[in-house]
């Protein structure tokens, strides 16, 4: 299954059991919160639990307010808690790795990767 957007494009792996999120270029929070909805109904339909979200080419327009209250969106979505998230950066920045720090203090287990082949195997384990 595949949805597609000019942001984003999800796949669902059924060999592998992991979603496959690519975003593409600069958006706005609420963007995010649907393509984070889509993938909330696709993943319960499918008892999907992992899920790598290829984000070396997109970049997500949010200040500190909208990060910190990310995972209220989260749950609003019925993302549950119980699910592992890949998030691949080219390069790291401070927004990013405060947006790990928050959804970990908030009981998501999200992890931020440069390389894909760690994030294949963290999410495999």
């Amino acid at each position: 299954m595949e949805n597609k957007s000019d942001l984003f494009v999800i796949q669902f792996d059924a060999e592998t059991q992991i979603m496959n999120v690519i975003q593409n270029g600069v958006y706005e929070i609420g963007e995010s919160t649907k393509m984070i909805e889509y993938f909330s109904k696709l993943m319960l339909t499918n008892n999907c639990r992992k899920v790598l979200i290829d984000n070396k080419n997109g970049s997500i327009k949010a200040n500190t307010i909208d990060i910190y209250n990310r995972p209220k969106k989260f749950e609003k979505a019925g993302l549950p808690r119980n699910i592992k998230v890949a998030i691949l950066y080219g390069e790291q920045n401070e927004q990013e790795r405060f947006y790990e720090t928050v959804l970990k203090n908030r009981g998501y287990n999200f992890r931020n990767f440069k390389h894909p082949e760690e994030a294949m195997k963290w999410l495999q384990r």
